[in-house]
C-alpha cells in the first residue's frame, strides 16, 4: 500500500482498476443520464464498444460556466492590446490593476539596488523590450 500525506492506496492491478472504473462509470452515467448520452458504436470482435457524449443541456452549462470564468477571471486569458510598457521593476505587463506582476522579488537590498541603478542609466531597456 501507498501513503500520500495520510491517505492510503491499495496497488490494484490494472485488471481490478478496468472492474472498479467500469462499476463507477454505469453508476455515474445511470445518475446523470440527462448529461451523459451512451451511444452503441461498431462491434468490434465480441465487443461492443461505446461512445460518451456530453447532452445539449450539458453543453449549455458548459457555455455557462465557460462565460462566467471568462468574465470575472480575464487576467488568464490572451489579451486583445500589446502589454503595458515596463517602466520599474514593479509597474509593467500588464494594464489589470488585479495582476500583481513584478520583473523581481527580493528582500534582500544588494539586488534591488542593481536593479533601480540599471533602471536609472538605462541598462534595463533591452530587458523591459524583451519583456
Amino acid at each position: 500500500m501507498g501513503t500520500l500525506v495520510g491517505f492510503k492506496t491499495r496497488n490494484w492491478s490494472r485488471k481490478s482498476l478496468l472492474i472498479a472504473g467500469a462499476w463507477l462509470w454505469n453508476i455515474v452515467s445511470a445518475a446523470l443520464s440527462e448529461v451523459f448520452i451512451r451511444t452503441e458504436t461498431t462491434a468490434k470482435g465480441y465487443n461492443t464498444e461505446y461512445m460518451i457524449t456530453l447532452s445539449e443541456a450539458a453543453w449549455s452549462i458548459v457555455d455557462v460556466a465557460l462565460d462566467y470564468n471568462v468574465t470575472s477571471n480575464p487576467v488568464f486569458w490572451p489579451s486583445t492590446v500589446p502589454p503595458k510598457p515596463w517602466t520599474s521593476w514593479n509597474d509593467g505587463g500588464s494594464w489589470d490593476p488585479r495582476v500583481d506582476a513584478t520583473v523581481l522579488r527580493s528582500f534582500i537590498r544588494t539586488p534591488m539596488l542593481r536593479w533601480k541603478h540599471a533602471i536609472k542609466t538605462g541598462a534595463m531597456q533591452p530587458t523591459w523590450i524583451a519583456l
